[in-house]
């Protein structure tokens, strides 16, 4: 009788040993569309990154232009506080009777001059300044935010990689006789 079920054990060896191979096939498959899908997610992370940075530097340089406008009206104030000095200077100056020639008038009126002038500049130096700043804290974000980016290719490149070697592994795995390949067809 044990001759009889000897092919049948045969048989059934040789099955177990093709759905194994099978199972090594597509755990072989898994590890790699898993390493695909695990790759995206870290490109998708990354531009949602990117666009975050995007939006804060758009608002930092928003946040630049208001300074130099509110520097800039500042200026404006400065000019007028100014001018209304030396039309103050010069009115009472006039109703003192002295002449609008007078030395001590006209130097008074230099050092007025020289002051606002100053505090015009000095003003319209913070606005700019300001606004430099600003940005170049945009222009930063905006380099995080692609390095970001390229970290991410780089990283789901070798996801990939990783996956690939691994699931080619599994297939590195399968026995493989090739005397066994010629059995079948010449045997």
């Amino acid at each position: 009788m044990a001759p009889l079920f000897t092919p049948l054990i045969s048989a059934a060896g040789g099955i177990g040993g093709a759905i194994g191979t099978i199972g090594t096939v597509v755990s072989g498959i898994g590890t790699i569309a898993g390493s695909a899908i695990a790759a995206q997610g870290q490109k998708q992370q990354a531009a949602s990154q990117k666009a975050a940075l995007d939006y804060q530097a758009k608002q930092l340089e928003m946040q630049g232009k208001e300074e130099q406008a509110a520097a800039q009206h500042e200026v404006f104030e400065q000019r007028r506080q100014k001018e209304l000095a030396l039309s103050s200077l010069q009115a009472r100056g006039a109703a003192s009777g002295f002449d609008p020639t007078d030395a001590t008038g006209l130097q008074i009126g230099e050092d007025i001059e020289k002051y606002g002038t100053l505090q015009e500049m000095m003003q319209a130096y913070g606005g700019a300044s300001r606004r430099a700043g600003l940005e170049a804290e945009a222009y930063g974000r905006r380099a995080e935010g692609r390095s970001i980016v390229q970290g991410a290719k780089s990283s789901a490149m070798g996801t990939l990689i990783g996956g690939f070697s691994q699931g080619f592994a599994r297939f590195a795995q399968m026995p493989y006789n090739p005397s066994d390949s010629y059995k079948g067809r010449y045997g």
